[in-house]
């Protein structure tokens, strides 16, 4: 007869205990284990998890904007949608020299101070 171990769960949201087949298993499911890596995340780099949403969040927008045909468009109506412009990787210089911001399959050519262009990419 094999003998159980018991252990609790190393998440720190969970109070389950489990039995163990593997001595180094430290969650009790992929579930925990996630929430886990995500709660230290938070704690210890709250900022790349803020800028990663509002990364999602721009993505977000832009595709819908595309997806209406609406590919030309100003600063100021991305910021009232919540668009996050600080939430950009570096810009790098299009085949034509223009600067392009690229978010998912879209990116944004600066055609002015305050103007833009959506495009896709390839």
């Amino acid at each position: 007869m094999v003998n159980s171990i018991t252990k609790s769960c190393a998440n720190k949201m969970c109070n389950r205990k489990f039995d163990l087949k593997n001595p180094k298993k430290k969650y009790c499911c992929l579930h925990c284990k996630n929430q886990a890596a995500y709660n230290y995340k938070l704690e210890n780099y709250a900022w790349e998890v803020e800028l990663s949403k509002a990364r999602l969040k721009n993505i977000q927008i832009l595709e819908y904007l595309f997806n209406n045909d609406n590919t030309k468009i100003d600063a100021k109506l991305l910021k009232t949608m919540g668009f996050v412009a600080e939430a950009t990787y570096l810009p790098y210089k299009s085949k034509f020299n223009e600067q392009l911001f690229r978010y998912g399959n879209l990116a944004l050519i600066e055609k002015g101070k305050h103007d833009y262009i959506i495009i896709k990419t390839e």
